[in-house]
């Protein structure tokens, strides 16, 4: 919630679409619940998209290379090396997004 409150307040018409699936699907006369999740497909697309621009942790806990590989030709990785991925950097790489 922390991050995904900026993110639509920078556009509101993301914020109206969300309140419409949450007034035709639950209604104002209660709390959503955790069984109502499947059926709301566009709040769990926001959540999902907030979880890519803000990852939990910049980088992905540390992997060790079971053996000698190269990445896209640019890098040589050497069996035994520790490699961390940076998952921010991956969620805004515009040769994979549209709109990183």
């Amino acid at each position: 919630m922390e991050w995904a409150m900026p993110e639509l307040l920078k556009q509101p018409h993301l914020i109206k679409k969300a309140t419409e699936e949450l007034d035709k699907i639950i209604g104002r006369e209660r709390w959503v619940e955790e069984i109502d999740i499947p059926q709301l497909p566009y709040i769990e697309a926001i959540v999902k998209e907030t979880m890519r621009k803000h990852p939990v942790a910049g980088f992905l806990a540390p992997h060790l290379a079971l053996e000698d590989c190269d990445v896209a030709g640019y890098y040589k990785i050497r069996k035994g090396t520790r490699v961390f991925i940076n998952t921010w950097s991956i969620g805004r790489d515009s040769s994979v997004w549209d709109a990183p």
